[in-house]
């Protein structure tokens, strides 16, 4: 149970305990910056609490600008005193951001049941300004004694919590109970997301049943870099299947959830083969050529976010198009880079082979060539569109062409919507991530894979990726725009600001992206 401390000193000194219910992350603050998922969820915050003064609530900018400054104060505000003409988000910002208290602490109305505050409001437009120290909100229940505790100023408060039976776990499909994840807005989506990921799990497993030949990969992969060189099976057995998947886990040590990592970061896996079959001058074989920018690493073929804090990661990630590197390999070398990490994380990867009724394209990949591509992070700002065009040829009994793309964008990208557009011949292809304007865009998508509740704001939507979720990879049909020679490539990309697609501007934004164009036969 969440709880608000409140104790005033001296010799009649006297704490009243109270029910509390905390604003919405991301709307304001939770706890505190580096503890919005506790290690130790008991522990009271702050460890020695915090002076708290009693203060009337602002619906005005202009009159908070002109009232006492309440630097490294707490605010307790009554919403019993009077009848506020305004919303208590806007009090609380008035209280944050413009008074300059740590905190702000509203008591709920007499009969009146506690609710969330900033329960519909997205981050740009909360009270946490950044500021790790600052911006944290709670309401708290009515008790009538509260108000006598502030008579000689300020006094000490502390948020704490208690455990208590009633804890939720989830049964999955197979009987086991699992952790349903962060409790950090209380609401009943947290059992419909829990629901969600059961369907996806047992959905998941029914999958996996199906006959294949797997190619492990990676097994309790540890850390920021994993290699691995894998023998192939030979062009005749691959051939026998018509298509491909990628199936990755990512866990952590330990046993619970709080075991696991509270920050998300990226995990790329790049892949580079090799063919006896084709010989260069020297006699040796040689790695499947590629055209590819400046300071490219070797080909990403699957990206990966980590969670915040949950450790059931599993995916399985359509991926026929690797069938153009696969097939004339004797040898691959796989890469796995965790960007920033220093966590626990335990990633696994297993290449699953198998036959559909259905096949994701019609024909066999069998050339791939790189075109733009960085598994560094590109600054998305007024350079990031300063590429070359490309030219590529076209091989003969070509039937299909395929781009294939990973992208995601980062930093100050990460909440704000891209486009981004592959020219071939002259006609353009347009995909933009537009899921930053949704604040649920990412729990939208539990249901498709993404690891639910999350110990942080994993609701969001966000610029082409998900915390807990593989990337999914954006595979674009470019076959009308192939010449039979040689092909003119370009690509381009923009930022969404104010109801328009700009040219990028964002210093502090990242884009991360690797693509490739295949034929098929």
């Amino acid at each position: 149970m969440r709880q608000l401390s409140i104790s005033s000193e001296g010799e009649s000194s006297t704490t009243i305990a109270l029910p509390r219910l905390d604003g919405h992350f991301q709307f304001c603050n939770i706890v505190e910056w580096s503890n919005h998922s506790p290690q130790d969820p008991t522990a009271p915050f702050p460890t020695n609490g915090a002076s708290i003064l009693k203060v009337n609530g602002m619906c005005s900018e202009t009159q908070a600008s002109a009232s006492a400054n309440l630097k490294g104060f707490w605010a307790f505000v009554d919403l019993n005193e009077k009848d506020y003409p305004c919303s208590v988000e806007m009090l609380a910002k008035n209280v944050i951001l413009v008074q300059n208290a740590t905190s702000v602490v509203f008591m709920a109305k007499r009969d009146t049941p506690l609710f969330q505050i900033g329960q519909d409001a997205f981050e740009q437009n909360g009270i946490w300004n950044g500021n790790d120290n600052q911006g944290f909100c709670s309401m708290v229940a009515y008790d009538p004694q509260l108000g006598s505790l502030f008579k000689d100023g300020s006094v000490n408060t502390s948020l704490v919590t208690t455990q208590q039976s009633g804890g939720i776990v989830i049964v999955d499909s197979s009987g086991k109970l699992r952790e349903a994840g962060a409790l950090l807005n209380p609401s009943l989506s947290i059992l419909a997301y829990a629901a969600q990921e059961v369907e996806y799990k047992a959905q998941l497993q029914a999958n996996l049943t199906q006959p294949a030949l797997v190619i492990p990969v990676f097994t309790d992969a540890v850390g920021e870099e994993a290699s691995v060189t894998i023998s192939i099976p030979s062009k005749a057995i691959l051939q026998q299947f018509n298509h491909l998947d990628i199936e990755a886990t990512m866990t952590c040590s330990g046993m619970t959830d709080l075991d696991c990592d509270k920050w998300d970061h990226v995990h790329s896996v790049s892949m580079v083969c090799t063919s006896s079959s084709k010989q260069n001058e020297g006699g040796k074989p040689v790695v499947i050529p590629v055209i590819k920018e400046a300071n490219v690493s070797p080909n990403e073929i699957a990206r990966y976010i980590t969670p915040y804090r949950r450790r059931v990661g599993h995916w399985l990630t359509s991926a026929s198009l690797l069938f153009n590197t696969l097939d004339d390999a004797d040898q691959c070398i796989f890469k796995l880079v965790a960007t920033d990490n220093g966590s626990p994380w335990v990633f696994g990867m297993n290449l699953r082979v198998r036959n559909v009724a259905t096949p994701s394209f019609v024909g066999r990949p069998f050339k791939q060539v790189l075109l733009f591509n960085s598994t560094i992070l590109s600054t998305f700002d007024n350079t990031y569109n300063n590429r070359p065009i490309l030219s590529v040829s076209t091989p003969p009994a070509t039937k299909s062409v395929y781009i294939n793309a990973l992208i995601t964008g980062h930093g100050t990208m990460e909440f704000t919507p891209s486009k981004h557009v592959f020219t071939v011949n002259g006609m353009m292809y347009n995909t933009s991530f537009m899921d930053p304007l949704d604040q649920n865009g990412c729990a939208k998508k539990v249901a498709q894979g993404v690891e639910a509740n999350g110990h942080g704001a994993f609701e969001f939507g966000r610029d082409g990726w998900c915390n807990g979720w593989h990337v999914p990879p954006l595979v674009i049909d470019v076959t009308d725009s192939i010449h039979s020679e040689n092909n003119e490539i370009r690509y381009a990309a923009f930022e969404y600001v104010n109801g328009e697609w700009i040219q990028p501007e964002e210093s502090g934004g990242e884009m991360r992206l690797s693509s490739a164009i295949v034929f098929l036969n």
